[in-house]
């Protein structure tokens, strides 16, 4: 959780206010809808840190979803592999668009029921892009491709990893898309400290994802004194840093607010 005075207490303090609430009187409930700053609905049970961190605060991993936001753009691939009961898949839908793809793994079988209803529900509620569900780590099982198998000779925009310690073994199977640059951007958790080197190596420049009051930041990949209170560290590695930059300088936040449904969606370059 949070320590109070974050962006999304003072932006959107009803949701605090309400656990704060509920807690006092005894209330929390099993499972709760929840309505995320920029309008959708998800439904969440409240026994994961996941839905009770959106319950509690209407957002999670503040600098990966704001991430994903500016860096997708319409109509084009992003792979998700993360533990997610729909948020980071809302986020990346919103971007898409309708013409767009999305390949999600599932690292949590307890949210796997969640994560299915949810995206279905947004799928049928408006536009949302074409996308798969698949159960555990990529090359984990004859329904979950390796990333190398799944992209071939495609392209991807986005390829985000919080695989639980197994992001480099991941990058490895891709290696072949990301020696031919066919994967712009890796937003990655790297607790080992070797995806950064791996990345490097084929040309990636390298950044630590951060955020103040004022919206992400970027810092130097090295820079420990940036890490996140109460997160886990997440860092993105790019074949085209100025665009990188460009767009994660922007102030402001589009997951705390109503940017992300409005925004003019970034056309597939």
């Amino acid at each position: 959780m949070h320590a109070h005075g974050t962006p999304h207490h003072w932006l959107h303090p009803m949701f605090w206010m309400r656990w704060i609430r509920k807690r006092w009187r005894g209330e929390l409930p099993k499972r709760a809808s929840v309505r995320l700053p920029w309008g959708d609905i998800l439904e969440v049970g409240l026994d994961s840190a996941l839905g009770k961190s959106l319950w509690q605060e209407g957002a999670h991993d503040l600098a990966l979803a704001e991430a994903f936001s500016r860096l997708v753009v319409r109509g084009s691939v992003v792979i998700q592999v993360a533990a997610d009961v729909g948020y980071v898949g809302a986020v990346n839908g919103r971007a898409l668009g309708s013409r767009g793809r999305l390949h999600v793994f599932q690292m949590d079988p307890e949210l796997q029921e969640d994560l299915t209803n949810n995206l279905e529900r947004l799928r049928s509620a408006g536009t949302f892009p074409e996308y798969k569900i698949y159960g555990g780590l990529p090359g984990s099982g004859s329904d979950a491709p390796a990333l190398g198998d799944l992209i071939g000779m495609d392209s991807v925009n986005v390829m985000g990893l919080q695989a639980g310690g197994s992001e480099l073994s991941l990058l490895e199977s891709a290696e072949q898309a990301l020696a031919e640059h066919r994967i712009e951007h890796v937003i990655f958790h790297d607790g080992g400290g070797r995806c950064g080197p791996f990345l490097k190596q084929y040309g990636y420049e390298l950044f630590r994802l951060c955020w103040s009051q004022d919206g992400l930041e970027l810092a130097d990949y090295e820079d420990e004194s940036r890490r996140l209170p109460g997160e886990a560290p997440r860092f993105v590695a790019t074949v085209r840093p100025r665009l990188l930059i460009s767009r994660c300088s922007q102030g402001g936040w589009k997951v705390l607010g109503q940017r992300l449904r409005d925004r003019d969606l970034v056309p597939l370059e």
